[in-house]
């Protein structure tokens, strides 16, 4: 039996390197009927990745006082997403190795337990079809550097966070960070 996803709300931050600073969204996600499916998608496919981890955060952490905030001020996605956005990105410039990647972070519900999700879509490498008209009709292939995962392929990295029980799950890739992956 499937469970039902309800999208509350969602937000995404670009953290892209090659900007030096992220570009922080200061309004939530437009949930078109496309775009909320791709989100759903995502999040579906995250709960029955058979590659979580599931654990707890450690005391004293900023990313858990975040957490705590959003627990507390439901309302402040925005606010704290930014937070917690920028904390990634740092993270990011100091270890060369971890790639630029959109965060896309979703307060969503799942059999009456409200989750926060944070999806790390790295960026992969994709091509597109352009048409040129300035001298003549020329067909041509574009490389984007920035394409996110379709709507089949699997996430590298997440974090699932049940709100109510603190519970978190995990997917991760490890990164050389100070000459060792961790």
């Amino acid at each position: 039996m499937k469970s039902e996803i309800n999208i509350n709300k969602a937000i995404l931050h670009v953290l892209d390197t090659n900007a030096n600073i992220p570009v922080l969204s200061d309004m939530l996600l437009n949930m078109t009927v496309l775009v909320k499916a791709y989100v759903e998608k995502h999040v579906e496919r995250s709960l029955k990745d058979a590659e979580i981890k599931r654990t707890v955060f450690r005391s004293g952490s900023p990313f858990r006082e975040r957490i705590v905030d959003y627990k507390t001020n439901p309302h402040e996605l925005i606010r704290v997403s930014c937070e917690i956005s920028q904390l990634f990105f740092d993270y990011i410039l100091e270890n060369i190795e971890i790639p630029s990647a959109d965060l896309v972070f979703v307060d969503f519900n799942v059999e009456h337990e409200t989750y926060l999700g944070i999806f790390k879509f790295n960026y992969k490498q994709g091509y597109i079809h352009y048409v040129n008209t300035d001298n003549g009709l020329t067909n041509d292939i574009l490389v984007q550097p920035c394409v996110l995962p379709t709507e089949s392929q699997k996430l590298d990295e997440f974090i699932l966070i049940n709100l109510a029980s603190d519970e978190v799950m995990i997917k991760e890739k490890k990164y050389p960070i100070n000459n060792e992956k961790d």
